[in-house]
């Protein structure tokens, strides 16, 4: 009977358990691939109803925007002070009791000095007391300095209404998102790109994401 060295058969023994442990390892699970499509997002935006709608409203807000400027211009006699007060009052949001007997006192205040400048210019030059003249001076320096507040008012309104502009294009943007994001789930997509950003994708859901965006014409 042959005999195995003793060297000989632990090496065997080794091998053989090695052999049995390569064969037990399983392999680790793949990552799951992602699906990736594209939209065209400013596509989505420009024909959205949530980008009509919020058109109209900066339009609105606008128009509210000039119609209080127009307001304020016509108020010839007011100091600085209170032409920034009346704008303040004016623009409350929300405008309390207070704001609107605010603007009703400075309203009245400036028609006051208006009937008091044709009163003084009635007079003769003659006729004009000390007090008089004190009054001509001041009610003039509030007419030199209403045109420098009137443009910053013009600004002031202008900032208002960019303002409210971007805040509108903000949540346009995050409907559309969510648009975007609904259609991608349902059609089975884990990672949607603009197409602004992405070089090539053989799937375009922007005609599905349209249907999404925009009420159905009747």
């Amino acid at each position: 009977m042959r005999t195995i060295p003793v060297v000989a058969a632990v090496c065997l023994v080794g091998a053989l358990l090695l052999v049995g442990r390569t064969n037990n390892v399983t392999a680790s699970p793949r990552p799951t691939e992602a699906l990736v499509a594209n939209v065209d997002l400013q596509a989505l935006v420009d024909q959205s109803d949530a980008r009509k709608e919020a058109d109209v409203k900066v339009r609105e807000f606008g128009a509210v925007m000039f119609k209080r400027f127009d307001e304020t211009s016509k108020l010839k006699y007011l100091t600085l002070d209170e032409i920034s007060e009346y704008s303040a009052a004016l623009n409350a949001d929300p405008q309390s009791d207070a704001h609107k007997q605010k603007v009703v006192a400075i309203r009245a205040e400036s028609a006051r000095r208006a009937d008091e400048a044709s009163t003084i210019a009635a007079k003769a030059g003659a006729d004009l007391t000390p007090a008089d003249k004190a009054r001509v001076t001041l009610l003039s320096d509030m007419e030199q300095v209403r045109p420098v507040a009137l443009e910053r008012l013009n600004q002031l309104y202008r900032q208002n209404v960019n303002t409210e502009e971007a805040r509108l294009r903000r949540l346009t943007l995050v409907a559309i998102r969510e648009a975007v994001g609904k259609v991608a789930k349902e059609q089975g997509f884990t990672q949607v790109f603009d197409t602004s950003s992405l070089v090539y994708s053989s799937v375009d859901l922007t005609p599905l994401a349209l249907v999404r965006v925009r009420k159905p014409k009747s």
